[in-house]
């Protein structure tokens, strides 16, 4: 007889967060695990896994195997190129921020800019990212501000893993983005690019 209550406050607790806009990852205690400057040493291009949402509109919509590549390993000034089945598409620079109340560097503000120049005024791309989960060797897990108020989730890996399924990873996605809709976006890629 007491289930029933438990169950039911889990419930109304679960729809009052999600109706709030609170995630349960922004939370500055979990820091250490969500810090994106520990995995700056790209030494193989990282692939979009999933994402809950179908259109990016960084890697052409739909697109499938979207991936970034390094372009410099400075930690003041990170240049990415990013690619879409196997074009170059976007050249952008990662500039690594704390999220309020954090101390490790979390949030991630993407903008257009070639390397080794300032993004321009208007850059064509320019968004946030937050980083909910960081494993440098086998995945990050990052919430996109600018898609559904923050609740787009992408799930990354490096191209050695790309086929590797590793459940930590598919149970902090899970958990943290959903599990409905995902979209496989990395299906075939090692074969296309």
């Amino acid at each position: 007889m007491c289930a029933k209550p438990s169950a039911l406050l889990l419930t109304v607790l679960a729809a009052l967060l999600s109706c709030s806009g609170a995630f349960l990852d922004n939370n500055p205690a979990l820091g250490d695990y969500q810090d994106d400057s520990k995995c700056l040493d790209w030494k193989e291009p990282r692939y979009v896994i999933y994402r809950n949402y179908e259109l990016d509109p960084l890697y052409g919509d739909s697109t499938h195997c979207a991936n970034a590549t390094a372009v410099t390993i400075d930690p003041d000034e990170p240049a990415f190129w990013t690619k879409e089945q196997g074009k170059t598409t976007k050249f952008v620079k990662d500039t690594l921020l704390s999220s309020p109340g954090y101390t490790t560097k979390n949030l991630v503000h993407v903008e257009s800019a070639r390397p080794g120049k300032p993004p321009s005024k208007d850059p064509e791309v320019d968004f946030y990212m937050t980083a909910v989960f960081v494993s440098c060797n086998s995945c990050k897990v990052f919430r996109h501000h600018n898609i559904d108020g923050g609740a787009g989730c992408t799930l990354w890996k490096p191209e050695s893993k790309i086929n590797e399924r590793d459940e930590c990873c598919e149970f902090i996605y899970d958990l943290l983005c959903g599990t409905s809709p995902k979209f496989h976006i990395s299906k075939n890629c090692l074969q296309s690019s």
